[in-house]
């Protein structure tokens, strides 16, 4: 991990991480801000699926994103900047997607 943070840095390549897993940004679509405080690190990122197929239990890594997810992008940002506590750290901590950086970095160029 620390020669990949090095090479990101020395390019200028900002390197988006959601710990444990890409799928923690995929459940934020679904989840209802007052479950904020209720929202607990996953061991792994099978836990994190299942909590997914909680609201959607079509799920699948290979499906397309469905419309109701998108739907969800402004409250997956939300909640990602809430759990994002240490911003300084390289590797954010679990649960945490950094995914919100690039939405708002492709939103701001819209």
């Amino acid at each position: 991990v620390e020669s990949i943070l090095s090479l990101c840095d020395e390019n200028n390549i900002s390197l988006i991480v959601s710990n444990p897993c890409f799928e923690i940004w995929v459940l934020f679509h679904y989840l209802k801000r007052s479950q904020l405080n209720t929202i607990k690190a996953f061991p792994n990122c099978n836990s994190v699926e299942i909590a997914i197929k909680e609201f959607d239990d079509h799920f699948s890594k290979t499906r397309p994103v469905t419309k109701r997810t998108f739907n969800g992008l402004q409250k997956a940002v939300w909640f990602a900047k809430k759990l994002d506590i240490d911003v300084n750290s390289a590797i954010p901590v679990n649960p945490c997607s950094r995914m919100y950086k690039l939405v708002e970095e492709l939103q701001s160029d819209s």
